[in-house]
């Protein structure tokens, strides 16, 4: 028997044309291409019309046809980030048309450039040879040219704002990447400076291993008058910042006055984007907490008042326990129970057993306020490992906040009217609900490498929100018998 051929047709580079891939995380795949690979000490951003430059100071390409072949990658002797990327093949497809490569390597210029568009009107995954020549005195580094396909925007100040963010660690260390915008004769240039953390106090320094795989962590109390930007925590590897994160807070404390960085050391895989953790995450956040739960109880009593407290805790309870039904009840779960519908206590019955459990609730005193069980702490803290928590933060924008998948942590927005109201007149339902619709949203446009923050099987915002706000009445009703 015969062999059949299965190299894809040219077609298929539509898809890939066809690829959501924001700006920052573009030029960041590029840039530490430059900074693994080709052992630079600058990048320079270049844009000029519909044309985005990235050009570097490195020791060049040795092949350049691999910038453009799906399934090759660039090997160097430095062992960087880079290597979990796919870098300028899908920014080429998913920006423009027509992509440039000029590289000197050990005195040779080398130029080579591709049409995907013709590729595709010709059936080939051909490109015309590269042309080779003699580098000039003073010649050296690698440019990439991205000729902008049509209605693709070019990178804007706020794409800058987030490299000068992730980056940081190499721009400490005196890696330069400049931003250089070009309109008509008027030229503005902008070296990215690092961003610096926050003075803290009752700093907790540690440096352990989770599975084999080093870790260190500088985590504290935000003084007074500082801010943590893109915090709680820097989530570091290398030389850049994979991801903001609430990694390590747990147990119902609340993340607004700390601060600090995880660092990552060798072995630790990243996401494709090198944009969150792959592994471990779970035994990594324990082991974070494990360290820093004194520092969080007392940044907990300085950033809240007791009602807050409260308020938190049972919009968190209210939460996970209708996240918690929704799955146990759909969702393709393994544990597949079924409430008995006669029951009006708050007891969930498995199916077959004639057995009832009975959820934990925050005790109360006959006047309904909160009994002090926590030794020490105010609030009775029952959320367990896997819950989802949240918080307040301030924004300048009018957004209602994100989610942290990676810390299983919501931020809501302080700033948005809607968001502040809710917290000034604890509409408990109302904010478990908002924080419901945010992680549906999240779960239907992301899959977290993973590790979901909700183990539905749903792919559509419409049956995920729906299947969490079916048990609300139930959990209300339960909130309100206890």
């Amino acid at each position: 028997m015969g062999k059949v051929d299965l190299t894809p047709k040219a077609h298929v580079l539509h898809s890939f044309m066809n690829t959501r891939i924001l700006w920052h995380n573009a030029l960041a795949e590029l840039i530490d291409n430059s900074y693994d690979h080709g052992q630079a000490n600058s990048v320079e951003i270049v844009i000029e019309d519909n044309v985005v430059k990235i050009k570097d100071d490195g020791r060049g390409v040795s092949d350049v046809t691999s910038c453009f072949r799906y399934g090759d990658h660039r090997v160097s002797g430095k062992e960087g980030i880079s290597k979990y990327g796919v870098g300028a093949k899908d920014v080429w497809l998913a920006f423009c048309n027509t992509m440039k490569v000029i590289t000197v390597r050990d005195g040779i210029k080398t130029v080579a450039e591709a049409d995907c568009e013709k590729m595709v009107a010709h059936q080939t995954f051909e490109m015309e040879y590269p042309e080779s020549i003699a580098a000039q005195d003073g010649e050296i580094g690698t440019v990439i040219e991205l000729h902008l396909r049509g209605g693709k925007k070019r990178p804007s100040d706020d794409v800058f704002d987030k490299l000068r963010w992730m980056f940081t660690p190499a721009l400490k260390r005196g890696f330069q990447i400049i931003f250089t915008r070009r309109i008509g004769k008027s030229i503005t240039r902008r070296p990215l400076r690092p961003e610096e953390l926050p003075l803290m106090t009752d700093i907790v320094q540690a440096e352990f291993d989770v599975q084999g795989k080093g870790v260190k962590i500088e985590i504290g109390i935000v003084s007074d008058g500082q801010e943590m930007r893109n915090g709680p925590f820097w989530l570091i590897r290398e030389h850049r910042i994979v991801q903001s994160t609430s990694l390590g807070i747990k147990n119902g404390y609340g993340a607004k006055k700390i601060g600090g960085a995880i660092y990552l050391k060798d072995g630790w895989s990243l996401a494709k984007h090198k944009d969150s953790l792959m592994e471990l995450v779970d035994e990594l956040s324990d082991a974070i907490f494990e360290r820093i739960e004194g520092v969080l109880k007392k940044a907990d009593d300085i950033a809240d008042v007791f009602e807050s407290k409260a308020l938190r805790c049972d919009v968190a309870e209210m939460l996970n326990s209708a996240i918690n039904n929704a799955e146990t009840l759909g969702g393709n779960s393994k544990k597949k129970q079924r409430r008995d519908s006669g029951d009006s206590t708050g007891s969930i019955a498995p199916k077959n057993t004639g057995r009832k459990q009975k959820r934990t609730r925050k005790p109360k005193d006959e006047d309904g306020k909160y009994i002090d069980d926590s030794n020490g702490s105010k609030v009775s803290r029952k959320l367990g490992r896997n819950q989802i928590q949240f918080d307040w933060f301030h924004s300048d924008g009018n957004g209602v906040g994100h989610v942290d998948a990676l810390g299983r942590f919501v931020w809501l927005n302080e700033n948005n009217k809607y968001v502040a109201t809710l917290k000034h007149e604890s509409k408990k339902t109302e904010l478990a609900l908002l924080i419901a619709a945010m992680i549906s949203d999240h779960h239907c446009r992301h899959d977290d490498n993973g590790q979901s923050l909700l183990a539905f099987n749903y792919d559509n915002f419409s049956e995920s929100f729906g299947s969490i706000i079916n048990e609300f009445a139930e959990v209300k009703n339960e909130q309100q018998a206890n």
